[in-house]
């Protein structure tokens, strides 16, 4: 859901060179990669699933310090929580050891959820240094929550009446999976936040 992903993501899957490279794409965008239904990604007919983590994740950082900070299971949220235990019993000391055993983690915990229906899972880090963002990216404190799967940040935004595609974004068809996501992009201080669904594509 990071603004400074937002171009990036238009351009590599949802553009028209996108489109040539990957054929028809959804994008679900959350926080932290956080994984969605598996029963729903094996049902969504999907032959190849792209797990796009990136560096300087802030909810990757949120996640590290609590747990750095031993906080106890019963008080971390839902997302900390899945962290926890996708690094349970492994060893790492720095925040950049954290950041990519919990990628590797979710890949092989995503491919065994998906290997009877014979999906390919494929871990592709967006590294934040390398592409192009743009200079007021994070600058407008807005999420905006959409159904719309196929549309691009640039359109969503402007369903939203934002002027430009760098608020926060969550895309995905299953609202009642977004609460985690809601309330860590609460956390960092969101002023405003909108709602789009389509009528042909409501949220479930």
């Amino acid at each position: 859901m990071d603004p400074r992903l937002n171009r990036y993501l238009d351009d590599e899957y949802l553009s028209d060179s996108g489109k040539k490279k990957y054929g028809s794409v959804e994008i679900w965008r959350n926080a932290s990669g956080r994984l969605p239904l598996m029963e729903e990604l094996v049902k969504s007919g999907a032959r190849r699933i792209i797990l796009a983590p990136h560096t300087d994740c802030k909810a990757k950082e949120y996640m590290y310090n609590t747990l750095r900070q031993e906080v106890s299971e019963s008080h971390m949220d839902q997302i900390v929580s899945q962290a926890s235990g996708l690094v349970k019993g492994k060893d790492f000391s720095t925040r950049e050891e954290f950041d990519k055993l919990v990628n590797e983690e979710e890949e092989t915990f995503l491919r065994g959820k998906v290997a009877n229906a014979g999906i390919e899972v494929v871990l592709r880090v967006v590294d934040i240094s390398k592409i192009t963002v743009p200079a007021h990216a994070m600058e407008e404190k807005m999420l905006v929550i959409s159904s719309e799967t196929g549309a691009t940040s640039e359109g969503i935004a402007a369903r939203a009446g934002v002027s430009s595609p760098c608020c926060y974004i969550i895309q995905g068809p299953y609202l009642k999976e977004l609460s985690p996501d809601i309330n860590l992009a609460l956390g960092l201080g969101i002023t405003r936040l909108d709602i789009i669904t389509e009528s042909s594509r409501p949220f479930r």
